[in-house]
């Protein structure tokens, strides 16, 4: 059984680095996209937005999913179903048949994403020891790898009507093949316990996943201003070439996997809050370094310190959601992943706003803000490392 365990873990790993692919595949094919459909940028933003806003409905009920037909049988089901709407979405003809794909594809991504983790969650229970940082590095070293899948075939000139069914293909039998080792069956973790007694109350246990979804929301609005605003500030604000512009986005993308790797072993040693407190201190100190110094190399450097504080601070959230006293297993983690898809639709526009008024550069203080809020929030997280000893055995 110890085997088995062993091997579901990389197995898990290997779903979560699919996911990436899969996405990241696409990203680099957008401007082709908007030129075939002649859509303008808001037009093609209001389309996108439409994946995030499924993700949304489907964070809804994706706990009671997984609970009700197990993590396995989602992250086949969904993953194949990703991949399926991948394959069609090169052959949308009008802005409403494009917004629907991305509509649908954020209902199954949703699913992936909690199912993911939910598999992740019970490998690292019967492991004993952190494995979840280092599950959305992998995911993260999947999608810097389906980027780069996604700029080859984009400079070799392969329509995208090929391109996304074929490699939905090859990322379909990957993921075939990956899942077979997977552990199956319905989670006892899952399940409540019914001869649990807790203090809590029920007003208490929401106002806590509240505040450690806070510690998670912080990761993903850091993940934005990098993600979305890194590469305009540079060009915009402060001048720089459209080659250079894209330096913020890897520093942050690279600094995440390096800070992802090294975040099980600190985890382990140092405990979940210690480690997720740090990370959420480097991720203010990153944006403020961004703001106090208004160079291309200053800002570089503060979202690669942004990237190392985010990088810990989604995967950790959604453990100690999931082990929140009070709530049935599955439930905490969804609801915060549901929190973090909050904070990818609502901060743009709001980010957005504010640079209109005061400037991109101070607009960064809003990240900043939710970042000093996980610094407080942090300390509702396990302080001991072994909170994460093993709690099944067999």
């Amino acid at each position: 059984m110890a085997d088995a365990v062993r091997r579901a873990r990389y197995a898990v790993a290997a779903t979560f680095a699919i996911n990436g692919l899969t996405f990241a595949n696409l990203v680099p094919r957008y401007p082709e996209i908007v030129a075939e459909l002649d859509l303008d940028n808001a037009a093609f933003g209001a389309a996108v937005a439409a994946w995030p806003l499924g993700a949304l409905l489907s964070g809804l009920f994706a706990g009671v999913a997984v609970t009700r037909w197990t993590s396995k049988r989602v992250i086949i089901v969904a993953s194949l179903a990703m991949s399926a709407l991948m394959a069609i979405l090169g052959f949308a003809s009008t802005w409403l048949v494009l917004a629907a794909i991305f509509l649908c594809i954020g209902l199954v991504d949703a699913l992936i994403d909690i199912a993911n983790n939910a598999q992740g969650l019970w490998v690292q229970r019967r492991l004993g020891t952190s494995i979840i940082t280092g599950l959305h590095g992998a995911w993260s070293v999947g999608a810097v790898v389906g980027g780069l899948v996604g700029s080859a075939f984009a400079g070799l000139g392969v329509p995208l009507q090929w391109q996304l069914p074929a490699t939905g293909v090859v990322f379909s039998a990957a993921l075939l093949v990956a899942s077979r080792l997977l552990l199956a069956g319905h989670e006892p973790h899952l399940r409540r316990d019914p001869t649990a007694t807790h203090s809590s109350t029920a007003a208490g246990v929401v106002v806590r996943l509240l505040l450690i979804g806070a510690v998670g929301l912080a990761g993903a609005v850091g993940e934005d201003a990098g993600n979305t605003w890194g590469a305009l500030y540079l060009t915009g604000s402060l001048g720089t070439t459209a080659a250079v512009g894209g330096a913020a986005f890897v520093a942050m993308q690279g600094a995440m996997i390096v800070g992802r790797f090294a975040g099980d072993p600190l985890v382990t040693r140092f405990g979940p809050r210690a480690v997720s407190r740090v990370g959420a201190i480097l991720t203010v100190l990153g944006l403020l370094v961004v703001m106090a110094v208004p160079t291309v190399a200053a800002a570089v450097a503060g979202f690669g310190v942004v990237g190392l504080g985010i990088a810990v601070l989604t995967p950790l959230a959604m453990h100690a959601a999931d082990e929140l006293p009070g709530l049935p297993r599955g439930f905490g983690l969804a609801a915060s992943g549901w929190m973090m898809r909050v904070g990818f639709l609502v901060t743009p526009p709001l980010v957005g706003i504010v640079a209109d008024q005061v400037g991109l550069r101070w607009a960064f203080a809003i990240p900043a803000a939710v970042g000093v809020l996980a610094i407080f929030c942090s300390g509702l997280l396990a302080k001991r490392p072994d909170h994460l000893g093993q709690h099944e055995h067999g």
